[in-house]
Order: C-alpha cells, then sequence, then structure tokens
C-alpha cells in the first residue's frame, strides 16, 4: 500500500503504530483502549508534525472516540500544536445535507 500510495504528489508516507503511540502519549495516556482510543490523537500529532493544520475527523454519530476522545482531547492538542485546526463531523442516518454543508462552510471560512 505505501508503495502505491508513494506515486500519488499530495502522498506522505504512513507513520508506523509504534510512532503514533509515543505521539499520543504526549496528548493523553495510551490506556484509553476503547473506539480509537489514543489512534486519533496521535494521528492528528503526526499530521501536524507533516505540516497539516487542519484535520477534519468523520464519525459515525455516537461515536465514544469522537465524542470524548477527539472533543475532549482538542484542547491538549491545540497546546501542543496552536495553529491546529480540528472539526469534529459527527454522521448519522437523519443528518441533511445542508446541515453537513453549513459546517463544512464554517470550517473552510475559518482558513480564510
Amino acid at each position: 500500500m505505501k508503495a502505491v500510495f508513494s506515486k500519488f504528489r499530495l502522498g506522505l508516507p504512513f507513520d508506523d503504530i509504534r510512532a503514533i503511540a509515543e505521539k499520543a502519549s504526549r496528548i493523553l495516556t495510551l490506556t484509553h483502549q476503547f473506539g480509537e482510543g489514543w489512534l486519533i490523537p496521535g494521528e492528528i500529532a503526526a499530521f501536524a508534525e507533516q505540516g497539516i493544520r487542519h484535520v477534519i475527523s468523520v464519525q459515525p454519530f455516537g461515536c465514544i472516540a469522537n465524542h470524548i476522545v477527539s472533543k475532549g482531547m482538542e484542547k491538549r492538542i491545540k497546546t501542543l500544536y496552536p495553529d491546529m485546526n480540528l472539526f469534529f463531523l459527527d454522521f448519522d442516518a437523519g443528518m441533511s445535507e445542508a446541515n453537513i454543508r453549513n459546517r463544512l462552510h464554517f470550517m473552510i471560512e475559518h482558513l480564510r
């Protein structure tokens, strides 16, 4: 997969899971083993260290990882990476397209 992905102009190498765990351990304890627990904050930290400053985390509605871990870690992530722009988007079957577009529009406006 790395070989195929590396052919893309904007493709970035994947971090080793141990490196992601080390990055996550600066944000929260690795005992967070539910859902994506420490994986989402670790990946966000990896993005920040690669110069990616805008992250959208899309999860199913009611997902523990998005509701508790990601949103709960937002302040700590922004303390470590002040330029990070985070947007957490929960999807459920009843979510309207207009609602999704409006929320994404607000994030894009924040980029300007």
